[in-house]
Order: C-alpha cells, then structure tokens, then sequence
C-alpha cells in the first residue's frame, strides 16, 4: 500500500522508510493509520467469513474512518446486505463506486 505524503504528494511504499522519499517529511504516523485500516479489515474479511456480520460491519466501518478504500466499503456493503439493514447498503455501495 503506498501513502501519499501531504507535504510534496509523492506515493512512498508503506513498508520502506518512516520518511519521504523526495522531502524527508515524517510520515510514521500516517503509516501506523495504515496499519490499524489494514488491520481492520482483515479482522472484517475474516468474520464476513465466519458469518459474524455485526463485527464486520463495525471493523470494516473502522477501516473506512481511517483510511477510505474501496475494499472496506466494499466488506461494509457485504455484511449491512448479510443484516439486511438497507440504509447501509445503499451508502456503502456508493462508496464502494466512488
């Protein structure tokens, strides 16, 4: 997953170095957000499975506050349409497509 630094727009790959590759800006913080995205939906991804959908939801919702992937909107649309909870499915089908 690559971060995009918010002081010169450069991608930089999540695992190489805490800084910048063009400006030296500090972005350990912002790859520690990326680690908890990526953490949540992980956890969403195994509990679609299990059939845990209230989990799924809320980890994949979590994900989407950190970081917003199409992957965990998409986790999101999957368990609000296993509860039935049509609201939710039409937002996060949205932001699926966006």
């Amino acid at each position: 997953m690559e971060i995009s630094c918010p002081a010169c727009g450069k991608n930089n790959q999540t695992q190489v170095s805490p800084a910048c590759a063009r400006c030296g800006c500090d972005l350990a913080s912002l790859r520690l957000i990326m680690t908890g995205a990526v953490w949540h939906l992980k956890e969403s991804v195994r509990q679609l499975r299990t059939g845990d959908w209230g989990m799924a939801l809320q980890n994949a919702e979590q994900s989407w506050a950190l970081h917003h992937s199409p992957r965990a909107a998409q986790a999101a649309f999957l368990a609000a349409t296993a509860m039935g909870q049509t609201g939710n499915i039409l937002l996060w089908r949205h932001r699926a497509r966006e």
